[in-house]
């Protein structure tokens, strides 16, 4: 036979390997019994506080976990995903790596397809809720006919937070009938694959002085539930849930049901979700799972249209957003890991039970300050700070500033603390007086727009609840600065609204014939543009000023059709004579153009999200010649419109 051949075989084999006449045994989840109340909360007035979870029982006096001492039973469920049946199994236990048996126990009935078996370990409760491992491996000699080992072993935290998982009867046959990415024929490794990348995403989100050994928290499945298919009540799922007996003892719950009005339609979207996600990770179950334990949408604190924002037509949001939409990551990270606010709440919330939601935005210093740097990086002086909040009502920006202040000799302006209806929860976060006011635990009101004002100058930037909590967590508990450098510079003048190029003689490294399209005054017409010839770093555009002027802004406009249509990274060239043979001064602009045509964020303190240009602000440098030089190879390069504006006389 062929390679190809053999190789093809393989493959079949592979793909076909549960339809043989051969048993699958796979741990569904390991339950723990007693189960304890998690907390139930209720938001009056937007203040979280605790209600009745059972009997209406002062939910104050809830026990939450057990007892030190008290003895628990752990219980694997262990199906038989294969075709064939086994005449019982062999599994052991083990706690902290030691066996809990001198040797292999024996479950002795048989054990058909697409049944369950369950087996039970006793324990003592230790005296605290540190981490502790419990596992069982079934058939551990192999002696069942069993080849497909890595659901034969399942291991959890003792003190993890529960979950409970309903799946439509529909959508679990169609898991069951397809290799998942686990490499079994089954929901539940389906599922459990889903949740080890999840509990992986803890461990790999490590952020220095908030979470330097990642995410702590630990998690578990308590049950697995199949909804039974009702011809006669499409989604009776919703009864269900709803006759859930253990609502308030799982910390979290997910369901994968579909609310289609037509047994088709349902059909169509089971098939629709397996097709999509059987042999990949569904980070948006990873981001819906993690909202059970109280984790907000940080995309909430955005405002993501220029028309949001009627002081300055600016956008806000995250330039490296976590898996939660917003936060930020490392560099080296992307948007599936969690950013460092979400993993802060969570290991500061470590070990409490869940119910609460975004109750830790509430942690803030008892006094907050800005120091406002210029462009130079120095503290920027009796410069006035506006202050507008995003509505909570109808999360826009608009005038009035929420207040005001000046800066002191070093920069600082100290933020007021405003009134709030306070609370304390009992997972120790205390809403007090600051500067954002009553904080709404979904996180909407949680982004003020910072306006800088100095001799006819003036920038912006964001200021984030975000940031606050984390100077909280970091220690700064009493008194925080949060910075912010602007893009102001020391002068006497103000920079002048006149576009100093408008109409001015153009020329450009290659097809200076258009040169002139971007010095017109026409930001809108998308066939007044000048593009280079080439796709080489080095390409130019260059204006004559007609005199020499002092220069201390730029604004590009890329392709009106597409702004990635312009150079990644770019800079200025200002010339005296117009030689550019050395007695230029250099100016650099951008080195991620991408970025900062879609981002405005409080690190980097860009004017930027103007949607059809960005603007570019520097200390003035004297010239009649300017340039626009691209660092690096571009295709599709396109200039609308190149604006330079200077000080006033």
């Amino acid at each position: 036979m062929k390679p190809s051949r053999i190789l093809l075989a393989l493959l079949f084999l592979l793909l076909a390997a549960p339809a043989f006449a051969a048993p699958d045994l796979g741990v569904r989840s390991i339950s723990r019994s007693p189960l304890y109340w998690r907390y139930n909360v209720v938001y009056p007035d937007n203040v979280p506080q605790l209600a009745p979870t059972h009997e209406g029982k002062d939910p104050n006096l809830d026990q939450h976990w057990p007892a030190p001492g008290e003895k628990v039973t752990f219980t694997a469920h262990v199906g038989n995903y294969g075709s064939s049946a086994v005449q019982g199994f062999d599994y052991r236990w083990y706690v902290d790596g030691k066996p809990q048996s001198r040797m292999d126990l024996t479950y002795g009935r048989p054990l058909a397809p697409g049944r369950e078996a369950t087996v039970s370990l006793s324990w003592r409760w230790p005296a605290d809720l540190a981490d502790h491992k419990i596992r069982i491996v079934i058939d551990p000699a192999s002696r069942s006919g069993d080849k497909l080992r890595q659901n034969n072993t399942y291991e959890d935290y003792t003190n993890a937070l529960s979950f409970s998982i309903w799946v439509e009867k529909g959508l679990y046959d169609r898991f069951n009938a397809k290799v998942n990415g686990f490499g079994t024929r089954s929901f539940e490794d389906w599922f459990r694959w889903q949740f080890d990348a999840m509990k992986q995403d803890f461990a790999r989100s490590i952020y220095p002085g908030i979470a330097p050994s990642g995410i702590l928290e630990r998690i578990r499945v308590e049950e697995i539930n199949v909804i039974p298919f009702d011809p006669r009540n499409l989604n009776n799922w919703q009864q269900v849930l709803d006759a859930d007996p253990h609502l308030y003892l799982n910390d979290g719950r997910w369901q994968f049901v579909s609310g289609a009005a037509t047994l088709a339609d349902k059909q169509k979207e089971w098939d629709q979700y397996v097709t999509t996600f059987v042999t990949t990770i569904d980070w948006g179950l990873i981001h819906e799972l993690s909202h059970q334990l109280g984790v907000i949408d940080e995309y909430r604190m955005n405002v993501d249209q220029p028309y949001q924002n009627a002081v300055s037509g600016t956008r806000h949001d995250f330039h490296l957003p976590g898996l939660m939409g917003g936060g930020y990551v490392l560099d080296e990270y992307d948007d599936r890991y969690y950013d460092s606010h979400t993993a802060g709440y969570l290991n500061l919330n470590l070990h409490f039970r869940r119910g609460f939601f975004g109750e830790y935005l509430f942690d803030t210093p008892r006094r907050t300050s800005l120091r406002v740097l210029d462009g130079n990086g120095a503290p920027l002086a009796d410069a006035d700070v506006n202050f507008y909040q995003k509505d909570l009502a109808t999360e826009t920006i608009s005038g009035p500033p929420t207040f005001t202040g000046r800066t002191d000799a070093g920069g600082i302006v100290a933020l007021p603390n405003r009134p709030v209806h306070g609370t304390t929860t009992v997972t120790g976060h205390v809403l007090r007086p600051n500067p954002f006011g009553q904080i709404n635990v979904v996180g909407p009101n949680g982004t003020m727009l910072i306006e800088v004002v100095k001799g006819g100058q003036q920038d912006y930037g964001w200021l984030e609840l975000i940031q606050l909590n984390e100077a909280f967590w970091k220690g700064e508990r009493l008194r925080a600065t949060i910075e912010m450098r602007t893009r102001l510079f020391p002068s006497s003048r103000p920079i002048a609204p006149e576009n100093l190029a408008l109409h001015r003689p153009a020329t450009a490294s290659s097809n200076p014939g258009l040169a002139a399209n971007a010095d017109d005054g026409d930001v809108e017409g998308p066939d007044r543009y000048w593009a280079p010839d080439s796709t080489a770093a080095g390409q130019w555009w260059q204006v004559d000023l007609g005199s020499s002027r002092e220069i201390a802004r730029v604004a590009i406009y890329p392709s009106v059709n597409n702004p990635g249509d312009w150079y990644e990274s770019f800079h200025l060239e200002v010339s005296p004579t117009g030689a550019f043979a050395g007695e230029q001064t250099r100016i650099p602009l951008d080195a991620r153009w991408t970025e900062t045509i879609n981002h405005s964020d409080h690190e980097m303190q860009r004017l930027s999200g103007f949607l059809d240009h960005c603007v570019y602000t520097f200390p003035p440098v004297t010239g009649r010649y300017v340039r626009v030089v691209g660092d690096v190879p571009h295709d599709y390069t396109q200039l609308q419109e190149f604006q330079i504006f200077g000080l006033a006389p």
